[in-house]
């Protein structure tokens, strides 16, 4: 009995002790929590009165930055684009004013160079005409047939020469010519040159005969190739070869030939050379065919003994103002402005004397 009353009121007990917890469990669901906020609130905004707390800067607008940098990008290359046309605009503008520049030089130049092609083909006539008029005199000269043989295999030699050089010329003032005309230039050069070859076979085994010297071979080779110009126009300041000469010019295009480099023109240029390689002299009995014969003509230029002014063409050094190279046999071959051409005639005859330059 006693068990059975203790069992019951331990289970009020713990019947009681149940609905007291849940009681206080409602009571705490009950609490106002927006009380509780509020008063947070005013804690912090009093302490940030008191304490002047300092307040966060926005925060900045990301999506509105990268806008602003599209822009800028964009007027940027608009920038851009614009530069390089406005750049491309003045380099075709450039272009086709070079363009045209070179249309306008191309035309005034082609008067000169129609004039420097007719002036090679009247060149070219007058030398053949000459060749045609020796050939004519040297049947009537009387001289050997060995003689005439010689002057003929030279004279072939020096038409042919002078065939090539013209068709050379006028190639190299066709540079702006359209691509067939300059190959036709250049098949005619070809075929020139063609013709040339046996004649220079005949022309280099040619042993010329001077009348009463014991002359060696390489003096020989020098009168043969001065004779092979005979005929060629003379002009003054010509460039060279043979369609146009003077005395200096024609000199030195014979030295070359030979493989011997003259380093001035002029003739006085080359007084001064021979000077300054001690092989000038005045003694007429040493003088051998293929030597240089210096002369002075009076209505040449002024007469100097100054170095600098050989070559000049102002004045003359030592008063030399023409040369010629000597054949043999007292005679001579010399470009003569008088005669307008390449000759052959006296040692003696035309202009005094100056000295002899020893080409070997």
């Amino acid at each position: 009995m006693k068990k059975m009353i203790i069992s019951l009121s331990l289970g009020l007990i713990i019947c009681f002790g149940n609905q007291i917890g849940e009681a206080n469990v409602s009571q705490l669901g009950t609490i106002d929590h927006s009380s509780m906020i509020g008063n947070v609130s005013a804690e912090r905004s009093s302490l940030a009165f008191k304490y002047e707390l300092p307040t966060m800067p926005p925060k900045p607008n990301v999506n509105g930055r990268k806008r602003v940098e599209v822009k800028e990008e964009t007027d940027t290359k608009k920038m851009s684009k614009t530069k390089s046309t406005v750049n491309e605009k003045k380099e075709k503008d450039k272009s086709t004013s070079k363009k045209k520049q070179e249309e306008k030089q191309k035309k005034q130049e082609e008067p000169k160079k129609q004039a420097k092609s007719d002036k090679y083909e009247k060149d070219a006539k007058t030398s053949k005409t000459n060749i045609d008029k020796r050939k004519a005199a040297l049947k009537q000269s009387g001289i050997s047939k060995q003689e005439q043989k010689e002057n003929e295999i030279i004279m072939n030699y020096q038409m042919q020469k002078v065939a090539v050089e013209l068709a050379r010329r006028k190639l190299s003032l066709a540079q702006d010519a359209s691509p067939t005309e300059k190959v036709k230039l250049k098949n005619q050069l070809a075929e020139e040159e063609m013709k040339l070859k046996p004649l220079t076979k005949q022309f280099d085994s040619l042993e010329l005969t001077l009348r009463g010297e014991n002359v060696p071979k390489e003096r020989k080779n020098i009168i043969k190739i001065a004779k092979s110009y005979i005929g060629t126009p003379y002009i003054l300041g010509g460039s060279g070869g043979r369609l146009e000469t003077d005395c200096g010019q024609f000199t030195k295009d014979v030295m070359a030939e030979c493989g011997k480099r003259l380093r001035y023109r002029t003739a006085d240029g080359q007084y001064l050379e021979y000077q300054k390689e001690k092989r000038i002299f005045t003694d007429k009995d040493e003088l051998k065919p293929g030597d240089l014969v210096f002369y002075h003509t009076t209505d040449a230029w002024p007469a100097s003994n100054d170095p600098a002014v050989a070559g000049g063409g102002r004045y003359a050094y030592k008063g030399v103002t023409h040369v010629g190279i000597y054949q043999g046999d007292g005679r001579v071959i010399h470009a003569s402005s008088g005669r307008g051409r390449v000759i052959e005639n006296a040692m003696m005859d035309f202009a005094e004397i100056v000295g002899f330059g020893k080409s070997l």
